[in-house]
């Protein structure tokens, strides 16, 4: 499916679970986080609709109707098109602003650890203390001891931000680490924010921020105090 079609559905239905549109989704991690973007634009724009209808204003409708039918009508018609423009018009720039890195945090976190699954299950790189601070040290920060086994230390590209990507073990769990730089230019920095299967803490020092992202709220908490006392930001 090309990026024409998918945009097309996408803005059609956010919420297409139909086959094609699931391969599509997987073939790229910029459609997973356009994705991610759209459901949360899409779920905005409903809870703005949520209205309360006011006691007794189907009456007072009715009876404005009778005596100024088109009058009516012909306002009704005015503002259906007026918001059909609009959200046209918003939905156009939100696919236009897509390319830009300072969106909304948590959704790019998620759709990069959804589209890294293997090292959530499988990848073991025995990372060493010297290993992960030398890759820390390019953020101004360094641990002063080892504290939980790293399965996976690498540079990644994090919405146009080179961040580093961390897993590392609590209990039996692997915890996803993202170390952002500059994490104030995103719009949006939910201190806490779950999608159903994972759940995840923003902790930020300075500019720098520190996504943990795991499926036990404990073992989060754990990991990110563990952090935090033998964390230090700067040089070492």
């Amino acid at each position: 499916m090309d990026d024409l079609e998918f945009r097309k559905r996408l803005i059609a239905d956010p919420y297409d679970n139909d086959a094609a549109m699931k391969e599509a989704i997987q073939t790229s991690r910029e459609r997973q986080s356009q994705v991610a973007e759209m459901k949360a634009f899409d779920d905005k724009i409903a809870a703005a609709l949520a209205v309360d209808v006011p006691e007794g204003l189907a009456d007072e409708l009715l009876f404005k109707q009778r005596f100024d039918q088109h009058k009516e009508q012909h306002q009704t018609r005015k503002w259906i098109f007026a918001m059909a423009a609009s959200i046209t018009l918003v939905v156009t720039a939100t696919f236009a602003l897509w390319p830009q890195p300072h969106s909304e945090l948590a959704n790019y976190a998620l759709a990069h650890v959804y589209h890294e699954p293997a090292v959530l299950s499988d990848v073991n790189e025995h990372a060493t203390l010297s290993q992960v601070n030398a890759k820390l040290a390019g953020y101004g920060a360094h641990l002063t001891e080892a504290v939980a086994p790293v399965y996976y230390a690498n540079h990644c590209d994090f919405k146009g931000k080179r961040s580093l990507h961390l897993v590392m073990g609590v209990n039996d769990e692997r915890v996803t680490v993202f170390v952002v730089p500059n994490v104030n230019d995103f719009k949006e920095v939910s201190k806490h924010f779950s999608d159903g299967q994972f759940k995840g803490q923003v902790f930020v020092h300075g500019t720098t921020g520190l996504v943990v992202i795991g499926k036990s709220e404990q073992h989060i908490q754990k990991l990110e105090q563990t952090l935090e006392e033998n964390i230090n930001w700067g040089p070492i």
